[in-house]
């Protein structure tokens, strides 16, 4: 089942290497065994297919699991909010410099596994009334919530849409002169501009701090789309703080979003990250992975039509369609790992990817609301999360070169 059910991560290529894990059952299963059971073992990661079903069946055996059950997913013992991984990627819980982790194990019966019930996706909340008490209890269930744009929110996004078939036809000299460095120092991490991938290629933009100014070069139908989003991310971060009782005034002062608490900050390029995407029929698409920042808001996108945005359900060990019967003028949000673990795993940050779109040219507009690299997260900052635990133990990105700070 391990091998079988393994989601299309970035493969690992990091040489393999013998780790010392201790297998913990999770707190939250079988609570008449919890912590009671453990399993010692020394491994080769990263695991192959087969030795990870062999690793699976050795567990139920030196874990006393029930008949029936197996373990469905894993997380590191340390690490209460950061997103539950199959058995398969367990080299991504351990950083390049550790010879030794401690796993926490969640249980289920292997019957379990497999599509869930299938049922209508819930009405979309009003984004121009949000109740942040049903948005919270919908990001906790389904990991990714769907809101009804409000009329100017709708009105940018159709524009910049419309605007973006003629910037992704120039030619890839007219837009490499394009790319903006935001800050004095940067050399060869491009703030803002062109960029692609295997499977995608955008136009990335970012607010720059001290002007409160967008790059020169932003097309207006960009700009304003970038404007409206980041209007919907502050009433967003306002509904969640206020449904878990934080203060909305210090989440958002710990990001780029709100305009006051833009101007209070001086330095170069905010860390929030605005992305009009165009994916490539037989590309790549986007691999599985969680976000780093607080929330993602994309509209729905064009044409937009399934397969879309898949979100990995860890209870069932399959995919769901998240954009599945997304009308026009709906958005998906969901949370990212820094608010995950600025809540203490209250938000659930989902894995999630994009599959190679089946006609060319699907085009995306997400906004990646992220904190301040000096923004605090408890007792370390959003800059030492991102760069020890986030770049390091995640098997979806590449650790850092020589520990310098990755665009983010």
């Amino acid at each position: 089942m391990a091998a079988a059910d393994v989601p299309p991560f970035r493969a690992a290529d990091a040489p393999t290497r013998k780790i010392w894990c201790k297998f913990h059952h999770e707190a939250t299963v079988l609570p008449r065994l919890r912590w009671a059971n453990t399993a010692e073992l020394h491994l080769d990661l990263p695991l192959q297919p087969t030795a990870t079903d062999d690793l699976e069946r050795l567990l139920q055996q030196k874990l006393s699991l029930p008949a029936g059950h197996t373990v469905f997913t894993i997380r590191r013992l340390d690490e209460i909010a950061a997103p539950v991984l199959p058995l398969v990627l367990l080299h991504g819980l351990v950083a390049p410099d550790e010879n030794s982790v401690e796993i926490a194990v969640v249980v289920r019966p292997v019957a379990q596994a497999g599509a869930p019930p299938p049922r209508a996706p819930l009405p979309s909340l009003d984004l121009a009334a949000l109740d942040g008490a049903e948005l919270l209890r919908r990001l906790r269930t389904d990991k990714v919530a769907r809101l009804r744009m409000d009329p100017a929110l709708l009105a940018a996004a159709r524009k910049c849409f419309a605007a973006l078939p003629a910037y992704f036809a120039e030619p890839a000299a007219a837009k490499e002169r394009l790319a903006t460095p935001l800050r004095p120092d940067s050399t060869d991490r491009r703030y803002a501009g062109p960029g692609s991938d295997r499977g995608r290629e955008w136009l990335q933009l970012r607010q720059a701090r001290e002007s409160g100014a967008l790059p020169a070069f932003a097309p207006d139908e960009i700009a304003a789309a970038f404007s409206e989003l980041r209007r919907a991310a502050v009433v967003v971060l306002r509904a969640l703080a206020g449904a878990l009782g934080a203060s909305a005034e210090a989440w958002l002062a710990m990001t780029d979003v709100d305009d006051d608490g833009a101007a209070r900050i001086r330095g170069a390029g905010g860390p929030s990250v605005f992305r009009a995407y165009r994916y490539k029929a037989g590309g790549c698409g986007c691999h599985a992975h969680a976000d780093l920042g607080m929330i993602s808001l994309s509209p729905a996108p064009v044409p937009c039509r399934a397969p879309g945005l898949l979100v990995y359900d860890p209870e069932h060990l399959c995919w769901v369609d998240a954009e599945e019967g997304l009308a026009e003028d709906e958005m998906t949000v969901f949370v990212g790992e820094t608010l995950s673990r600025l809540t203490k795993g209250a938000l659930p940050a989902p894995l999630h990817r994009v599959p190679p779109p089946i006609v060319d040219g699907r085009l995306a507009l997400p906004l990646f609301v992220r904190a301040h690299p000096h923004a605090r997260l408890g007792a370390t900052t959003a800059e030492e999360f991102v760069v020890e635990h986030l770049f390091r133990r995640r098997p979806w990105r590449p650790s850092p070169p020589n520990a310098t700070t990755p665009d983010f």
